[in-house]
């Protein structure tokens, strides 16, 4: 009689609690026994007496960090071979990789990471055959995101199999899980997809969708126009008789019949670019072929297109519940439950109010019957489900058993600051730390950790521990995952250089010495006529504040945008600070701001006629406004003061369309019937 495989055991060496106990109470439900420790020495010692299966290092551990720990566990006999998976969350990938690519590393997962990627790791780790690769990417790997769902310890898991070809059939990898893998590992190419005799082409920038071609006559830019009521049928008529007659494109016949405006047409040509790309999700057959690259970037107009939306809408629209029960062979009495975190931002999902309540009811861990009952849509809730699950955002549990709980770490609740125990939405949490960040990036290390300079190794050790706990990346679970994870992520890998250095008495010494020179050197350039010191914290500081709130702005947050903006300006009156911050308060309240943003960027403009960003920025104005010729103008005179600003160029050529001669990228999508 065959005997039964003994329990593997697991060592998960990670000093944030929290994320040790999801770790531990996930692994721990999925049959393995396991270990912890908090730091790298009491994970080393644990390692030798227990000699576990399987190690998971956390990088940033006290007393030793991760990378010394393992380089010690590969010195030793009993240590060499063991699979160890690392955990990062403020190294950049590559970094990790270099550092430790002679040390024999299963896996990476860079954080925040999805704890069922954890459990599959860890079930590979522990095979009799594993053996230890490491990734490219780590947290990003391919080979989790495509394949169909097999049942394993009563819950569905994405099995793994090899990375997305070059060319392949769609009854094998579905347009939604190409779409996602695209998104989810920033490629950038031109997919085309041929289902008979049909063709399209879709071009990926970064991973975003930003163009679409059709060879299908109802996708023309003419008959989409139509449906959207923007054209009436004896317009569209009038226009083919004319594209006909003239031999020009579409859009520009639109255009010199003043059916449309520029702008109007811009956001028409934005909506049949997206809908090209959504109806794409009703092909199941066929096949498809991506050609990396972007040689063909200079020849569109690249178009906003939400890459979490798509999906979602591609999938609620084309995929039946049928088609879903066939793909995941999942039982509607089953349990859900929210994953810990995604690769899409809000502002990527777009959730609707349905599809926000079908969450909220999966973190109550409702099955999808009492979902379904709740909501009334069998189809819409499988659909949505499905697509979410495709984006890593939402798990199955199928045939779930009593006493295993699903585990999160993410969620929508309120935050709790540990100093001051206030209640905190997510949006407040992150201007917080946004604005610690800002306040310590170019502190020194003393003010950094809080204390003298004649401090003692223990004052500096238990600052220093604060300090960790507060800005800890494992912190922002529940933040926003781009410009606050990356500041953080900085500050804290800056509070452990400051330990560092302040920690060693020689260290230290050399550190005061390099202060104390460069506060001389400043003196003579930092005084002005009274003789009163201009810090050189205070010239940074509007400087970081301008470009945190520049890349809020890039990003589309311009509520959170403009204090910053408007702080910069207050500190370091600068004609660029100001031109950003007139025109985000006019993207924050249009109709309030209209006749103070038209009012404000002239007087800056006749100020600095010099600036072509205030010329572009008005022009800007005026095209919202619709108001075309003042805009063609303002173009025309921010290219004049700079020939090289490409925005202006761009909106100028879409202005001008019906006087281009030469093919363009625009052109191309005004597709003759």
């Amino acid at each position: 009689m065959k005997q039964p495989d003994p329990v593997k055991r697991i060592l998960v060496v990670e000093d944030n609690e929290d994320v040790r106990k999801i770790v531990t109470v996930y692994l721990g439900s999925n049959g393995y026994e396991i270990l912890e420790a908090a730091d790298g020495l009491e994970g080393l010692k644990m390692a030798q007496e227990e000699r576990p299966d399987v190690i998971l290092f956390d990088v940033l551990l006290p007393r030793l960090d991760g990378i010394e720990a393992l380089k010690r566990l590969r010195n030793t006999p009993w240590g060499a071979d063991v699979p160890v998976i690392m955990m990062s969350a403020v190294l950049q990938s590559k970094d990790l990789v270099t550092e430790t690519a002679r040390l024999n590393v299963s896996f990476y997962l860079q954080k925040p990471f999805q704890v069922r990627n954890l459990l599959e790791k860890v079930r590979q780790a522990t095979k009799p055959t594993a053996r230890a690769r490491p990734s490219a990417r780590p947290g990003l790997s391919g080979n989790d995101l495509f394949g169909d769902l097999t049942e394993t310890n009563g819950r569905s898991v994405r099995s793994e199999v090899e990375e997305i070809p070059e060319l392949g059939e769609l009854e094998e990898y579905p347009f939604p899980l190409i779409v996602h893998e695209l998104f989810a590992q920033s490629i950038t190419c031109k997919l085309r997809i041929v289902s008979g005799t049909t063709e399209k082409r879709i071009y990926f920038l970064n991973g975003l969708s930003v163009y679409a071609e059709s060879s299908i006559p109802a996708e023309t830019l003419g008959a989409h126009l139509v449906d959207k009521g923007r054209l009436t049928a004896k317009q569209h008529a009038t226009a083919l008789v004319e594209m006909h007659r003239t031999g020009k494109r579409f859009g520009e016949v639109v255009l010199k019949q003043q059916l449309l405006g520029p702008h109007e047409l811009f956001e028409e040509l934005e909506s049949h670019l997206i809908h090209k790309v959504v109806s794409t999700f009703e092909w199941k057959t066929g096949k498809f072929k991506i050609e990396h690259g972007d040689s063909w970037k200079d020849d569109i107009i690249i178009a906003r297109m939400p890459a979490g939306r798509i999906i979602l809408d591609g999938v609620l629209k084309f995929w039946s519940s049928k088609e879903i029960f066939e793909r995941m062979q999942v039982d509607t009495k089953s349990e859900t439950f929210l994953l810990e975190e995604s690769r899409y931002s809000q502002a990527d999902l777009s959730l609707s109010i349905r599809e926000v309540k079908i969450l909220r009811l999966v973190k109550k861990k409702a099955t999808i019957n009492d979902i379904v009952a709740q909501i009334g849509d069998l189809d819409a809730v499988l659909a949505t489900l499905y697509a979410l699950f495709l984006m890593e955002r939402v798990g199955f549990m199928i045939g779930s058993s009593s006493g295993q709980k699903a585990v999160t770490l993410s969620g929508d609740e309120p935050i709790e600051y540990p100093q001051t125990g206030k209640i905190a939405t997510r949006d407040e949490t992150a201007n917080q730390f946004l604005a610690e960040y800002i306040k310590y990036r170019t502190a020194d290390y003393f003010n950094l950790l809080g204390v003298k300079r004649d401090a003692s190794a223990e004052e500096i050790t238990k600052a220093f521990k604060e300090r960790q706990r507060r800005y800890h990346p494992d912190t922002l679970v529940n933040t926003d995952r781009g410009l606050v994870h990356e500041r953080i992520e900085e500050l804290f890998v800056r509070i452990h250089t400051a330990h560092q250095t302040l920690i060693n008495p020689e260290a230290r010494e050399r550190y005061i010495e390099q202060l104390d020179e460069e506060e001389k050197k400043s003196l003579p350039a930092s005084q002005d006529k009274t003789g009163q010191h201009k810090t050189r914290s205070r010239k940074d500081r509007h400087e970081i504040l301008f470009e945190d709130g520049f890349s809020f702005l890039r990003n589309g947050d311009f509520a959170r945008a403009l204090p910053l903006l408007k702080q910069a300006e207050e500190l370091e009156n600068r004609p660029r600070y100001s031109a950003y911050r007139i025109w985000t308060a006019y993207l924050v309240a249009p109709r309030k701001m209209s006749a103070h943003t038209e009012k404000d960027l002239t007087a800056l403009f006749k100020k600095n006629p010099e600036l072509a960003l205030t010329a572009y920025l008005l022009g800007n104005y005026y095209l919202r406004e619709k108001k075309t010729n003042r805009a063609e103008k303002l173009f025309e005179k921010a290219l004049e003061i700079d020939p090289q600003n490409i925005d202006a160029a761009r909106q100028l050529r879409i202005l001008r369309m019906r006087q281009q001669t030469e093919t363009s990228g625009l052109l191309d999508i005004f597709k003759k019937k």
